[in-house]
């Protein structure tokens, strides 16, 4: 027959069943806000990806814009030389048809 110490003793282990689920549960709890948070952590640092390679592609077009306004300042000198040549050379030739 069971006795008062067995009722106790079986009181005494549902309290700490019901201690452990308490925990058990705060615990499941914890562990979700932490994966929740995990999960913005890496949704933050894809976004930061997106924006570096943004950036990055931006920088890119940065340098091959300054590389065209060189290109285009390159061009421009020499249109600038050959037009000087070519009126020296038009002027060289009318002294000369000038002269006849």
């Amino acid at each position: 027959m069971p006795s008062y110490s067995d009722f106790s003793e079986i009181l005494g282990l549902m309290d700490v069943q019901h201690l452990y689920e308490e925990q058990e549960e705060k615990w499941g709890l914890r562990l979700r806000e932490k994966d929740e948070q995990l999960q913005n952590v890496r949704q933050d640092l894809e976004w930061r990806r997106q924006q570096l390679g943004d950036a990055a592609g931006a920088a890119a077009l940065d340098q091959e814009i300054a590389r065209l306004e060189g290109d285009k300042t390159t061009l421009i000198q020499e249109a600038q030389q050959k037009i000087a040549q070519l009126n020296a050379r038009l002027a060289d030739l009318q002294k000369k048809l000038g002269g006849k």
